[in-house]
């Protein structure tokens, strides 16, 4: 149920939607607070990103069906490690947004077949000029769990600050819709610390399997904002999807747990004059 375009966007959009910002503390500020500002991005810029995923799924049926599909050589629990290397520069940047020209390597293990892959991509992507993906379609997880921050030109983050987003994602399991309550937790020099939690439900049908939707969604995990360069530095998520139905007492379908982490890299271009902002 995977390819090359999922992986594309597993990196990009949590990549790019919140790079090109730098944040100062304010004056008089206590270490619970900081101010934004942001910098756009300019020509040149280059982004880096690695994302590490580990994504099981397990067929849900009664033993004795199990049995008989493994007799018969069926994978009844699926595993995947996928290690995303995405490299990103700036070929734009404008008052009407910018363009980042990505390069996007994906290697993927399949576990239970013993079998590896590799490939690749290169895509531009268009950012608004609040340096966010410009894209109609659902998002990752865990791009969907840092989309749309509060942080614009001028506001304070602080220790305690609250919000919460509604975000059409997709998943291995169907597309859908996903809540998600923010938390800052902590605020460690530069970094941001956001708790965030999300649920929501797969309703789309995209695998043909409509007797066992609404699906479940389930996200828990963390986001560390850098405040000296404005993006996601890290963020690490345990995620639990669902696609199950007791009708007879015993559960059948689909139970997907995924590991993620992500680590991304912002360096300014060599050009960026002296006494801009870092």
């Amino acid at each position: 149920m995977r390819s090359i375009a999922r992986p594309l966007l597993l990196g990009l959009a949590g990549l790019i939607m919140t790079c090109g910002a730098s944040v100062l503390l304010a004056r008089g500020a206590t270490p619970d607070t900081i101010t934004i500002r942001f910098a756009p991005l300019q020509v040149g810029d280059s982004i880096e990103e690695r994302l590490d995923d580990v994504d099981r799924i397990d067929w849900r049926l009664p033993p004795e069906k199990l049995q008989r599909f493994a007799a018969a050589g069926v994978i009844i629990n699926e595993e995947r490690r996928s290690t995303v290397s995405a490299s990103g520069r700036v070929v734009h940047a404008g008052a009407n947004g910018s363009t980042v020209r990505v390069n996007v390597h994906v290697d993927e293990l399949d576990v239970p077949r013993k079998t590896k892959s590799r490939a690749t991509t290169v895509a531009d992507i268009k950012l608004s000029p609040s340096n966010e993906p410009i894209t109609s379609g659902p998002l990752a997880l865990e791009d969907a769990a840092t989309f749309e921050l509060p942080f614009r030109p001028g506001s304070l983050a602080h220790v305690g600050q609250r919000w919460q987003t509604h975000v059409l994602v997709s998943t291995e399991l169907g597309s859908g819709e996903t809540t998600f309550d923010h938390e800052v937790f902590t605020i460690d020099g530069s970094r941001i610390g956001i708790r965030i939690h999300g649920r929501g439900k797969i309703t789309g049908a995209q695998y043909h399997l409509p007797k066992l939707l609404p699906g479940t969604i389930d996200l828990d995990g963390a986001a560390w904002y850098d405040a000296t360069t404005g993006f996601v530095a890290q963020g690490s998520y345990a995620i639990h999807n669902t696609l199950l139905k007791s009708p007879h007492g015993q559960e059948i379908g689909f139970d997907e747990r995924r590991s993620v982490d992500v680590t991304t890299w912002l360096a300014r271009s060599a050009t960026r004059l002296v006494g801009s902002a870092l």
